[in-house]
C-alpha cells in the first residue's frame, strides 16, 4: 500500500533483477528466476527500514483526518520520507 503512494523512495528497492510470478492451478504462485523477463518485479524494505517504521507511517496515513481539500494530513508529511 505504501509503495503505491510514495514509489520506491528511501523506503523500498527492487528484490530481484529478472523473472517472473508463475500462478499454478491451485492459486499457489512462485518466483521463475528467468534471465530473459526483466519487467517483472517485487519490492523489499530497503536497507535501514524497518517494519516498524513503515507500520507508523500506515497508522499515520490510516487514521489521518483530512484538510480542507480532503487530503489526509498526514499524506503531506509522508512525501519526505
Amino acid at each position: 500500500m505504501l509503495y503505491a503512494i510514495i514509489g520506491l523512495g528511501d523506503t523500498f528497492k527492487f528484490g530481484n533483477r529478472y523473472g517472473y510470478n508463475r500462478v499454478h492451478p491451485d492459486g499457489s504462485n512462485s518466483w521463475v528466476f528467468d534471465s530473459k523477463v526483466t519487467d517483472q518485479k517485487w519490492i523489499e524494505l530497503a536497507d535501514g527500514v524497518s517494519n516498524t517504521t513503515v507500520a507508523v507511517v500506515l497508522d499515520g496515513l490510516y487514521s489521518a483526518p483530512p484538510d480542507d481539500r480532503g487530503v489526509p494530513v498526514f499524506a503531506k508529511q509522508v512525501r519526505e520520507i
